[in-house]
């Protein structure tokens, strides 16, 4: 199974709330302005995935270009029609969709060029224009991407903003598994493919 990967190590412990803590590790970069960066290195290695399960059909991309929220959608489709029967859609804002495709610029070219060597064709990813009768919203800031053969998945975590404040002065992390997306190899594909067009829209990065 090819998979999306953050590296490093992480030690799991679980806090009061049913998050689960993860060590990080830091690296500070002074920047020309007087600034000062902190990356942080995050695995998910010990991270149980997601409780949470979702069977998706296709795929779509939403961004009004605000600045705000990149919205995922992830949609199943009704066995007798060609109609949503429900969605799932993900709010990822900008700064985290640098993240996720700068920590795969290796997954996206292995990906696309197994495509091409089995010859499946990779779906358009168009905006979701018009809702089903159940639609669930969520947010998420990590996403962890893998395939084998026609299956994908897409595992989303997300940590919030008090956890991320508490990380200046230590090195643990707070963090929630939120859901598990099943669905098609070529799907996932449009939705990499998508995300690394829609990048060079997105607004700069805001530095803490």
């Amino acid at each position: 199974m090819a998979k999306g990967g953050s590296g490093g190590s992480a030690l799991v412990r679980v806090n009061a709330r049913g998050e689960y803590i993860a060590s990080v590790t830091k690296r500070t970069t002074p920047g020309t302005n007087g600034t000062t960066t902190i990356e942080a290195q995050i695995s998910l290695d010990q991270i149980p995935v997601p409780d949470r399960r979702y069977a998706a059909d296709v795929a779509y991309l939403n961004y009004d270009g605000d600045g705000e929220a990149v919205q995922i959608a992830f949609g199943q489709r009704a066995v007798a029609s060609s109609t949503l029967r429900s969605a799932v859609v993900v709010k990822v804002y900008p700064d985290h969709v640098r993240k996720f495709l700068a920590g795969n610029d290796t997954f996206r070219p292995q990906l696309f060029g197994y495509l091409a060597r089995a010859k499946a064709t990779v779906p358009p990813m168009g905006r979701l224009c018009e809702e089903p009768g159940h639609v669930v919203s969520l947010v998420a800031n990590i996403l962890s991407v893998g395939y084998t053969a026609r299956e994908a998945v897409v595992d989303l975590y997300h940590y919030n903003a008090l956890a991320l404040a508490k990380l200046n002065t230590g090195s643990d992390l707070a963090i929630e598994p939120v859901l598990r997306v099943d669905l098609p190899t070529t799907v996932l594909a449009a939705l990499v493919g998508a995300l690394n067009t829609l990048s060079a829209e997105l607004p700069p990065e805001i530095l803490l």
